[in-house]
């Protein structure tokens, strides 16, 4: 942990000398540098500067354009190499999944591909088309494309329910601000690969404790319930013993793979332990999870691995809990992994 603290503290040292240099170069060719673009340009660089983690500076970011501009809507969006991702916005949760597909609209897409800034208006009355734009009432929309060199980082989207409403926003200061937006971006990547490094369990994928008491915890507290599923591995230590590590491997990663396929995209996967896997559902109960779990046992009987000939599979238990958010979460789980000395049978489940 003491390491990977220092390598976090020498990357931002490095990325504030990058961003100030790189800022004050772009400040020099600017002819009018305006004082929304001076101060956005400080706060990037205290934010840079601070010890917050990647996901607190983005929603700093974000409110931050939104006091500077004072428009109605403001969503960081970023490519995770896969696909988009909000990573900050002030829109409705059931409008954000749209956020993330402004790049499939034909009134963003070229801009997204060429990376230029795409302003859009209403001249009269309605509304602009694109999806939600009509549920949100919005006339006004500012898109910034965010690259490094070639290489794609995802875009931040201004809107507002008044028309015209950028108008007041000179051309030099939206180039401005696009440059500076995606100088920080830049900058915070290298700090989010350490982060990712320090809390993402190689072998599944699945995050480790470090992210349950950090993320997790916090986003439990958002919601009177949530369900916990906590897996037990049954039969993995008699594998490595009686075949070998890479079939037991091989199974540990078949089981995670089946976990994301079958439960909600918003679940958090978290290795718990080498023998335990702890699936999160905020906002859900244990009988409104159970279906799913009904599934994900089923998955997980069905599948196994050849050895010499003999069908090899991983036995397990599950324990469904629904959580309070007043529960302390580490005594949650203990209850929850106690109980699975009262289990007898196997590939069974069990709300408690």
């Amino acid at each position: 942990m003491e390491i990977v603290a220092i390598v976090i503290l020498f990357l931002l040292v490095i990325g504030i000398v990058i961003f100030m240099t790189k800022a004050f170069v772009q400040s020099k060719t600017c002819k009018k540098e305006t004082k929304n673009a001076q101060h956005l340009l400080q706060v990037m660089f205290e934010m840079i500067a601070s010890n917050k983690t990647v996901e607190q500076k983005l929603e700093e970011l974000n409110q931050t354009l939104l006091s500077t501009y004072h428009m109605t809507y403001s969503s960081i969006v970023l490519f995770d190499g896969y696909k988009n991702h909000v990573k900050a916005s002030n829109v409705e949760k059931m409008y954000q999944e749209c956020m993330e597909e402004i790049h499939t609209e034909n009134v963003f897409r070229k801009n997204i591909t060429s990376n230029t800034i795409k302003y859009l208006t209403i001249e009269d009355g309605g509304t602009l088309l694109y999806k939600s734009a009509i549920e949100r009432k919005v006339k006004s929309a500012l898109l910034f494309p965010i690259y490094d060199k070639d290489i794609y980082f995802g875009y931040v989207l201004l809107e507002d329910t008044q028309k015209q409403y950028f108008d007041f926003m000179p051309k030099e200061e939206m180039e401005t601000l696009k440059k500076n937006i995606g100088l920080f971006l830049e900058n915070i990547h290298y700090q989010s690969t350490i982060e990712e490094a320090e809390t993402i369990d190689k072998q599944t994928g699945f995050y480790n404790n470090i992210y349950l008491y950090s993320n997790a915890r916090k986003e439990l507290t958002r919601y009177d319930n949530s369900a916990l599923i906590l897996v037990f591995l049954e039969g993995l230590p008699q594998i490595n013993e009686n075949y070998n590590r890479n079939i037991a491997n091989t199974l540990l990663i078949k089981l995670a793979n089946i976990s994301k396929k079958i439960l909600p995209k918003e679940t958090m996967f978290i290795r718990y332990s080498g023998q335990r896997f702890l699936m999160v559902l905020p906002n859900y109960t244990a009988e409104k999870v159970h279906p799913f779990i009904e599934r994900l046992l089923f998955g997980y009987k069905n599948e196994y691995e050849v050895y010499e000939e003999h069908k090899v599979k991983l036995d397990t238990k599950i324990v469904i809990h629904t959580f309070k958010k007043q529960n302390n979460i580490e005594e949650e789980i203990q209850k929850m992994s106690n109980y699975f000395d009262k289990i007898r049978d196997l590939n069974v489940i069990k709300i408690i």
